[in-house]
């Protein structure tokens, strides 16, 4: 869930700090903006800070503490309806039942995770030109149930964790999709574009996974993936591993392309 910020009652700072905006929310955490995007097009996440005055000396910035959301905009304006705040709620379907869904031209932004499903013993999930953005506290998509997954042109992006997770024994394809700039404000480091755990078995055909925080793609807890075609690259932290499993065996690449790791990361 993602509310503008005319849904919202702000209140100007006193003094040395006017140009920072306070409102009182338990849910909303992450302001994104309307009007300044990324170059390809995304809404520009706001820079997370450690105090008022940092927020105050920092135009684009936010501060977080307890149920206040500290905000000094890029245009150092008051919050409106160009200003979006990811909203800390879970959004799952029907989890715990055995159901076959698809999905097709469908955006999912904010929510603790922007599509979750945490449990289920069965059944089928297709994705078809979807977009997983902007959770507040999680992944872009999450899948912790017992089935398959489709993800088929599908992109993941700007995601608080991981882009693209799946847990448990799932069994996950996905083809042509893309998971970016995932886990930028997140402080643990260990960040990925796809990741797979749990004896989770997932095939990525022409995938595309790069900018994330950590290795762009990771399969780990005795997962096994098989990967074709794929194209991972740049880590924000650095990480010079490409493809990564943490268990011998458990990983196939087959004309797969590494990017190279040393260039710039973008900026935020």
């Amino acid at each position: 869930q993602m509310n503008d910020g005319s849904t919202f009652s702000w209140s100007q700072q006193a003094g040395p700090n006017g140009s920072v905006w306070l409102a009182t929310t338990s849910a909303g955490k992450i302001p994104f903006d309307r009007i300044e995007r990324t170059d390809d097009g995304y809404y520009r996440i706001y820079e997370s800070v450690a105090s008022v005055e940092l927020c105050q000396a920092t135009a684009g910035s936010f501060y977080k503490t307890g149920s206040s959301l500290y905000v000094h905009t890029f245009r150092s304006d008051a919050p409106d309806v160009n200003i979006y705040v990811g909203i800390d709620l879970a959004r799952n379907d029907t989890s715990g039942e055995t159901v076959h869904t698809y999905f097709e031209n469908c955006t999912f932004e904010g929510g603790t995770h922007a599509f979750e499903r945490t449990s289920g013993l069965g059944g089928t999930l297709v994705f078809k030109n979807c977009k997983f953005l902007y959770s507040t506290d999680g992944n872009g998509f999450y899948n912790g149930a017992v089935g398959l997954t489709l993800l088929e042109d599908c992109v993941a992006a700007w995601n608080f964790k991981d882009g693209l997770s799946y847990i448990q024994s799932s069994r996950s394809i996905e083809i042509n999709c893309q998971a970016v700039y995932n886990g930028l404000l997140e402080t643990s480091g260990v960040n990925n574009g796809s990741t797979s755990h749990t004896n989770s078995k997932i095939i990525r055909l022409n995938g595309f996974y790069c900018f994330n925080q950590d290795r762009n793609v990771h399969d780990t807890n005795n997962a096994q993936s098989w990967n074709l075609g794929c194209i991972s690259g740049y880590a924000q932290n650095g990480s010079a591993v490409a493809y990564d499993n943490m268990v011998a065996l458990k990983l196939s690449i087959v004309g797969c392309l590494k990017l190279n790791l040393a260039q710039a990361a973008p900026a935020l």
